[in-house]
């Protein structure tokens, strides 16, 4: 059974850019900020979290998802709106990307799991995959797919 989330954790945003940060959130309201977290837990984990490419292949014991507004460049060094996810896990660690590959994913492990967060921990998996056009984007795969895939 998933805990609730408090509404002060959702913070509503005048931004209408980027439909809804969340996938699983667009219906109900748009968010600058999407957190399963306590707000004073937030910001510190979303500065310290380390880079989820440095754990590919790893099971991550993910508790909590954050998922916030960030700028990134783009190939040709113009800023461009992005989505910054950061995982956070049973043990305090907090990995964190800017990938649509991870927010599909997620899409996909909340349709199956149910919203975070997710007390005794999910344990995903990132891997890097080449999409279509030759790029390189991250997924997570729930370790319990893996398992029934092999």
């Amino acid at each position: 059974m998933n805990t609730p989330v408090p509404e002060t954790a959702i913070v509503p945003s005048v931004d209408d850019d980027i439909e809804a940060l969340v996938p699983w959130e667009a219906k109900r309201r748009r968010v600058s900020i999407f957190t399963t977290m306590p707000p004073d837990a937030t910001l510190n984990l979303m500065v310290s979290a380390t880079r989820i490419r440095d754990h590919l292949g790893e099971a991550l014991n993910v508790t909590d998802v954050i998922v916030h507004r960030a700028q990134v460049n783009d190939n040709d060094g113009l800023p461009q709106d992005a989505r910054r996810t950061v995982l956070v896990c049973k043990d305090g660690a907090a990995y964190a990307c800017v990938s649509d590959g991870v927010i599909s994913s997620l899409e996909l492990i909340v349709g199956a799991y149910g919203n975070p967060p997710w007390p005794e921990g999910l344990k995903l998996i990132p891997t890097a995959v080449e999409t279509r056009r030759g790029f390189t984007t991250l997924r997570l795969v729930p370790e319990m797919a893996r398992k029934v895939k092999k």
